[in-house]
């Protein structure tokens, strides 16, 4: 419905109000007006409506990733993940369901999923120091900063293996 709308009246306000739901969630969108602000001013002067429902008719129409999580001891071969997966979301993100039946998919020895606290839709633009904290804890962890040094102000990671 979405999309027939974009592509034959443009952007109204029923569209708008779906992606900035679909972007911050309920809670952001009452609570972050700025955020909400730059993001509707980019809607209506950024963004062409045709490329906008293209976009969205193929985010709509996306396969499923067919990958399972592997029984440990079983020699049954499933499609899965090979490489280490961090997986972010907000505490009041729309998405959160799919982020977490995504999780539950993966390997938990190799995956790890984050929840950030006071976030909705979009942790980096919210909340990006405790994204950026949480990246740089993943890849400490991964053996690719030897040493990290976290405080309320910087984020430190010396020592990057190449």
């Amino acid at each position: 419905m979405c999309v027939k709308q974009l592509q034959s009246k443009g952007l109204t306000t029923f569209v708008e109000d779906y992606l900035l739901w679909h972007h911050f969630g309920k809670k952001t969108k009452e609570e972050n007006l700025d955020l909400v602000h730059a993001f509707k001013q980019s809607l209506h002067t950024v963004l062409s409506p045709r490329n906008l429902s293209l976009f969205i008719n193929s985010y709509l129409r996306r396969t499923d990733l067919q990958i399972h999580r592997p029984e440990p001891g079983s020699s049954k071969k499933v499609q899965s993940l090979k490489c280490s997966t961090l997986l972010v979301t907000g505490n009041n993100s729309p998405h959160q369901d799919d982020v977490i039946e995504t999780n539950s998919r993966l390997d938990p020895a190799i995956s790890n999923y984050f929840k950030v606290s006071d976030c909705g839709g979009m942790p980096l633009e919210e909340q990006p120091h405790k994204v950026a904290t949480s990246l740089i804890l993943f890849l400490q962890g991964l053996g690719y900063c030897k040493f990290s040094v976290l405080n309320k102000c910087k984020i430190y990671c010396l020592e990057i293996k190449a």
